[in-house]
């Protein structure tokens, strides 16, 4: 767990913003409620980077919510990968 957490408060600490043409595809971002590390209004900011579509799914748990509602994260990704790739055929075959 260690590595884990080093890497993602050295992510953290030295990200930066580097603006870049924004994304032709959908963006989905996920929080967890309880995290006081990235908000969810911190996540909103990821719907600067597509000019598809932006939605945001919290899920309970805090800065680590997968390992507590992993469960309800693969489902949610189901949903959505499912809903683009559905949109992506319908798109093909018209």
């Amino acid at each position: 767990v260690l590595p884990a957490m080093r890497a993602d408060f050295t992510g953290y600490e030295t990200y930066q913003f580097k603006p870049e043409v924004p994304l032709d595809v959908p963006i989905t971002a996920f929080a967890g409620a309880g995290d006081a590390v990235v908000t969810t209004e911190a996540q909103r900011e990821w719907a600067l980077h597509t000019n598809s579509g932006f939605d945001i799914n919290v899920l309970p748990g805090g800065h680590f919510f997968p390992t507590t509602s992993g469960r309800e994260l693969i489902h949610a990704l189901q949903i959505r990968i499912a809903a683009y790739l559905q949109g992506q055929n319908s798109t093909l075959a018209g």
